[in-house]
């Protein structure tokens, strides 16, 4: 976005033949940065990356200087470890004040880890602007069972009026709720769902016919 961030001069990515190793690497604008360093000067030691403060519209804006995709504060904390013969992962990420399509949606938290080569662990949730819903399960590199992937999908809440940004001005004046649980398990191809989600007392407005809707 041709913004000006300040770069540390002293960082250095050293590579060898046992890998590499990454000392005071960060990169700063305002209360912004994103840091990443290794554990110990060593190579393939264990590195974490560590983002505070990160506009997602520094990114957004690149793909459209129009529209407003997306914006909100993103802070991760990720530690990488390629020394055994997968690499592990531990990562933690929030999105804060969470915007899409100019439409507020509330907070994203995410949790990504694993201990095996295979199976990855996955958490996200949505919380604020009347929205409660969490996704948690796992993701298979290798099928287990015929599935790529098993995760249990809760709602409690889920705000209508925040998912109106997502449809490009195809609905207006929303609101109430979708509630419900739902297994979601299979592959990219071929998912399976098992459960039910309901409406709440959900309004909205169809911008095309500019008529209103009711579902209970």
């Amino acid at each position: 976005d041709y913004d000006r961030w300040e770069v540390n001069s002293q960082n250095r990515l050293v590579f060898g033949p046992a890998g590499f190793y990454i000392r005071d690497f960060a990169m700063n604008k305002d209360n912004q940065s994103i840091e990443v360093n290794s554990q110990r000067p060593e190579f393939n030691a264990p590195f974490t990356v560590n983002i505070r403060n990160f506009l997602l519209s520094n990114v957004t804006r690149m793909i459209s200087r129009d529209t407003l995709i997306a914006d909100g504060y993103l802070n991760a904390k990720a530690d990488i470890d390629l020394r055994d013969s997968f690499p592990k992962l531990n990562a933690n990420a929030s999105v804060t004040q969470l915007i899409a399509y100019n439409q507020p949606v509330g907070n994203l938290e995410l949790q990504a880890k694993n201990e095996t080569e295979n199976i990855y662990d996955g958490l996200l949730k949505l919380t604020g602007n009347d929205n409660d819903l969490t996704l948690s399960g796992n993701y298979f590199l290798q099928p287990v069972d015929s599935n790529e992937f098993k995760f249990d999908l809760n709602v409690n809440a889920l705000s209508l009026k925040s998912l109106q940004g997502f449809t490009f001005g195809s609905i207006k004046n929303s609101s109430g709720f979708i509630r419900g649980k739902v297994n979601i398990s299979g592959t990219t191809a071929r998912p399976r769902l098992l459960g039910e989600l309901h409406t709440d007392q959900l309004t909205t407005t169809v911008t095309m016919l500019n008529a209103p809707f009711t579902m209970p």
